[in-house]
């Protein structure tokens, strides 16, 4: 009986998604221009539309309505019109330690600094500098608000450590967090409702929403009201939802791991010559751990390669891995004694000069030199490549062994023509 349901419920699910996204595809709701171009997957970018929306001259040409708006209610502050008025907004602020603030919002009474992580590790004592920082730019203290997509506070290494305390974690007094998700989000429906008077401003500003709500996964409102409705008919309906549910999860780990199974398979039967080297980044150590929390906490599967040893204590790195924002990438980084410094140890020059044809360092993090998978005519196509995060279309048809297949061909293809171009491998 349970099973008979749950193909039930299934089959009508089915119906609803493939009713509602035919009707958003014909009503031209499934274009938006921040996914398209891959907007929402860059820290740096994102940074400039919020700012740009904050600044009071900027060019939506609406004085300080937007950011009145975000200081009462995402910052939860009060200023008054007069000070918003004499306010700017920046970005990558440089402060005395030689770091960049990702953005500040300046009036003369304050200096608001706004930490925005997106997928990037923390950098160590980064909020906490940037509070001693900001004590000293302005009369009043501001915390330091920390803007990630679901509004976690930064891990143990930036220099604030939490302690407990009547049962409840005490420590980060300094940092405010906030979420993408649901403060972000709901301001930009606020400011929406605000200028309906004005459809392109609007209609970017729900763009915007829109693009940040899938960076958590978040799957259309109107389709999940209808999918509630169905479950909720009945205690039967509703005991087979669980068990879909608590099934989905395992679904997608399982595809996960099939993935980085048929690229590693993929790699050595290409005739890849590296050596492949089993460490605690490759996607096997202990237990398969990356695989199993990568949708729970921020870990990174990945295959690690040896690409060439420079020294006893250095080498170079060929990786495969799968990045926290939901897209696979490789490249190249320095090793030194087996671990993964946080800055290069080589000067450009000479890292060049163990490739024989790369002529620019693509940097990144620890990476030196990197490439998006799979690029298609040396293009990456973020609606079209799967992502394992927002679970877009080319995910989902992942899902089907032909489409998994030709995508783990194209991704060997990608790093084959990235290895014939900087180091001549072929």
């Amino acid at each position: 009986m349970c099973e008979e349901l749950i193909r039930t419920i299934l089959q009508d699910v089915n119906n609803i998604v493939n009713e509602n996204i035919t009707k958003m595809r014909k009503n031209g709701e499934c274009f938006n221009i921040f996914e398209v171009s891959g907007i929402n997957k860059s820290e740096v970018k994102m940074c400039k539309i919020l700012a740009e929306l904050l600044s009071p001259v900027g060019c939506h040409y609406q004085n300080i309505l937007f950011l009145k708006g975000f200081v009462r209610s995402v910052l939860k502050i009060e200023i008054d019109d007069d000070e918003l008025r004499q306010s700017q907004v920046t970005t990558e602020y440089l402060t005395d330690k030689n770091r960049r603030i990702d953005i500040v919002i300046i009036t003369p009474q304050r200096f608001i600094p706004i930490e925005v992580k997106l997928y990037a590790d923390d950098q160590i004592n980064q909020c906490f500098d940037y509070f001693n920082f900001s004590k000293n730019k302005s009369d009043i203290t501001s915390k330091v608000y920390y803007l990630t997509i679901d509004g976690h506070l930064p891990h143990e290494n930036d220099g604030l450590t939490p302690v407990l305390v009547d049962n409840e974690i005490v420590g980060y007094e300094e940092i405010t967090p906030l979420s993408f998700l649901k403060d972000v989000c709901k301001w930009l429906c606020e400011i929406a409702q605000m200028i309906l008077d004005k459809p392109m401003l609007y209609a970017s500003i729900i763009q915007f929403k829109e693009a940040l709500e899938k960076l958590g996964g978040n799957m259309n409102k109107e389709i999940n009201n209808e999918i509630a409705e169905l479950i909720s008919k009945s205690s039967d309906s509703f005991k087979s939802a669980l068990y879909i549910s608590e099934s989905v999860d395992i679904a997608k780990e399982k595809l996960l791991l099939k993935v980085f199974e048929m690229l590693e398979s993929g790699m050595n039967s290409s005739g890849c010559f590296f050596e492949q080297i089993h460490n605690k980044y490759d996607y096997k150590f202990n237990d398969y751990y990356s695989i199993q929390n990568y949708y729970q906490k921020k870990t990174f599967p990945a295959l690690v390669y040896e690409y060439k040893k420079i020294d006893d204590n250095k080498d170079i790195w060929f990786i495969i891995e799968l990045g926290a924002w939901g897209g696979l990438y490789c490249g190249f980084v320095l090793a030194e004694n087996g671990g993964n410094p946080q800055e290069l140890l080589l000067p450009d020059e000479e890292l060049k000069k163990q490739f024989k044809n790369l002529t620019e360092l693509n940097k990144e993090d620890w990476w030196f030199y990197w490439r998006y998978l799979p690029f298609h005519d040396g293009e990456y196509m973020p609606a079209t490549n799967p992502d394992f995060k927002s679970l877009n279309e080319a995910y989902l048809s992942l899902f089907d062994t032909d489409n998994l297949k030709k995508f783990v061909d194209s991704v060997i293809r990608t790093i084959y023509e990235m290895l014939n171009d900087v180091a001549g491998i072929s």
